[in-house]
């Protein structure tokens, strides 16, 4: 038998919940069982191991989506410092948010990994907090660079510059994306109009102005080619904020 018990926040009850589906669908074939304690925070997991494959699905489930849980809401919760009265318009603050969420992603991922060993039990926030110092002070000192600066960023251009030079230190993810729309709402397909799914996401599904910038830097697309008459105010959003991209 293999046990494992995780210890979150209050917080982060969403994604427990979530890891406790994709465990449970595991368990339909293995004689496991995993439950969440919701009164202490913990989630309990067992399974018999009756092949080296049960213990290494179970556990590459568990370990992938604790990197996911740490990355996601500890950079996220850092990232929450950065109110929208920094920034000159919601537009930007959406787009400086997410590319400092996307920014050295695989890297800081790696460095997540290299960390993490699930020895009988792990604590989330003390294992980001003690195990993961040197990651949490960089996403922290990301935020002090705007924070610091926040004065100057009253001005249209000045955000623009920000955003501009976050965009070119994202690496490209995908070649081409085609940008359709109905005059109302946006779809993010493939140069041969195929749906577009990334990270387990689909995004090819109508989105408003302000998702589809945050899935075209997600995606980070090598170019952007225009399918369509888009609205003239959100075409010079995305003509200076993409500008070479288009």
């Amino acid at each position: 038998m293999w046990e494992f018990c995780l210890f979150f926040e209050r917080e982060q009850l969403g994604y427990i919940k979530k890891l406790k589906l994709k465990l449970k669908k595991i368990f339909k074939k293995f004689r496991g069982v995993v439950l969440i304690d919701e009164q202490n925070l913990k989630l309990l997991v067992g399974v018999e191991i009756t092949s080296e494959s049960v213990l290494v699905k179970t556990y590459g489930t568990i370990y992938y989506e604790i990197v996911e849980i740490i990355y996601s809401y500890y950079k996220n919760r850092e990232l929450s410092m950065l109110n929208e009265n920094i920034f000159n318009n919601h537009i930007f603050e959406i787009a400086a948010k997410k590319m400092l969420f996307c920014f050295d992603e695989d890297y800081d991922k790696n460095i997540i990994k290299n960390n993490l060993s699930l020895n009988g039990s792990l604590n989330l926030e003390g294992f980001y907090n003690f195990t993961l110092f040197s990651l949490r002070e960089k996403w922290k000192k990301l935020c002090d660079i705007i924070l610091n600066n926040a004065d100057l960023l009253n001005s249209y251009t000045i955000n623009l510059d920000l955003i501009r030079y976050l965009l070119n230190g994202l690496d490209i993810k995908t070649e081409k994306v085609c940008l359709h729309t109905d005059g109302k709402k946006y779809i993010i397909k493939s140069i041969n109009n195929n749906e577009i799914i990334f990270n387990r996401k689909n995004f090819s599904r109508k989105q408003n102005f302000y998702e589809l910038i945050d899935s075209l830097i997600e995606l980070s697309p090598k170019k952007i080619i225009l399918c369509g008459e888009i609205n003239r105010e959100d075409y010079k959003f995305l003509k200076d904020i993409f500008l070479e991209k288009l």
